[in-house]
């Protein structure tokens, strides 16, 4: 029976339904080998209808063989899965990034694709008609919604099976590994490769950054709003970026109310305090903002013009998607140029949407990024 039509048997209610949202670093040497990306082999347990069954932070799952029809609920999801060269099977995402003028001039297939998740909630009605085998949910979405894909027999993922070699970067890697097996065909031998390249380039830069005595190192902020001021703590991934290239994230000790990936509200008085040598934020207007402000204007980071823009691709760099690779080398360039001297980040920029996301970037397409 088609998905279509088993709605009719399980939602007799709203198509639209509100879902409560739910919502470490360290310098060792990174390795592919699955016990250390957190990555889970499938079991290569078959099911009755010729499903296989992989390890999910869920739980053991059952999905297709080989995914033909995918609909992804975070902007970290649809990059993955247009990395592991299945961008032609989203049949479904949610809103944001992926329906920006640049990202769909890169991909005009997804121009007409629905969006069918957007604020933790789901559209039903949308998703079965866009008749997804595969889904790749966020907890955020919560249990209700996925309850919901039992009901109507949708295969979904989540995480891989995590494990003690936990940090947001392997966590990165990992995840496209997962999604690669879980995906089948191409997918899965695209992410090994994927992460042979990541663990290179981790240790590349940590070779030469984990050799820094303190008082070499640059101390940084993260800003994400400038009213109230926004910044990230040492919960974050941005922890992991700014230590690895040879910073210190100022705000690694802040406490309060925490949101979502270490995000927290703090004075103006607090930064003063702090007085990082380097701020990055993550759009231009955020930096203008803070150059602008005469309250900013005795910050060192704002004295030097060292207030850097996260560079933006399919999705900001710094912000768990599979250009975390990039953001790796970018950050450790700003803050350590005489370390990283060999490092051209717009021909390795180049270098990498063009092997992962078949994109030819051309000079426009770098300023887009760079925010130039």
């Amino acid at each position: 029976m088609k998905l279509r039509n088993k709605v009719l048997a399980l939602l007799s209610v709203a198509a639209m339904l509100t879902m409560t949202a739910c919502s470490n670093t360290n310098n060792t040497t990174q390795t592919s080998d699955s016990s250390k990306t957190q990555a889970s082999e499938t079991t290569n347990q078959k099911t009755a209808d010729g499903k296989k069954v992989v390890n999910d932070a869920l739980g053991e799952l059952t999905v297709p063989e080989e995914s033909k029809r995918i609909a992804t609920t975070a902007a970290a999801h649809w990059t993955s899965v247009a990395l592991l060269g299945a961008s032609d099977k989203l049949v479904a995402m949610e809103e944001g990034y992926g329906k920006n003028k640049w990202v769909v001039k890169k991909f005009p297939e997804w121009a007409n694709l629905p969006v069918v998740f957007a604020g933790n909630t789901a559209n039903m009605e949308e998703l079965l008609k866009a008749e997804p085998d595969l889904v790749i949910y966020a907890t955020r979405y919560g249990d209700d919604f996925r309850k919901q894909l039992e009901d109507l027999g949708i295969s979904y993922i989540s995480d891989p099976k995590p494990d003690d070699s936990f940090t947001f970067l392997n966590r990165v890697k990992a995840k496209l590994v997962y999604y690669g097996e879980a995906i089948g065909g191409v997918s899965a031998d695209i992410a090994k490769e994927y992460a042979k390249d990541f663990d290179d380039m981790y240790n590349k830069i940590n070779e030469k950054t984990s050799k820094l005595e303190d008082n070499q190192k640059k101390t940084m902020l993260s800003v994400t709003s400038f009213d109230p001021i926004t910044i990230i703590n040492g919960s974050s991934i941005g922890q992991e970026w700014m230590t690895l290239a040879g910073g210190i994230n100022v705000a690694k000790d802040a406490t309060g109310d925490v949101g979502t990936s270490g995000r927290l509200n703090v004075s103006m008085e607090q930064v003063l305090e702090w007085n990082p040598s380097y701020i990055i934020v993550d759009n231009k207007g955020l930096k203008e903002s803070i150059m602008q402000d005469t309250a900013w204007a005795n910050i060192d980071a704002v004295k030097n013009d060292k207030v850097f823009i996260m560079p933006t691709g399919l999705m900001p760099w710094g912000y768990h998607g599979p250009e975390e690779y990039l953001m790796m080398p970018y950050i450790a360039k700003t803050l350590q140029p005489e370390l990283f001297e060999d490092i051209d980040m717009e021909q390795l920029t180049k270098d990498f949407y063009k092997k992962y996301y078949k994109i030819d970037l051309d000079e426009e397409d770098i300023s887009y990024i760079f925010s130039k």
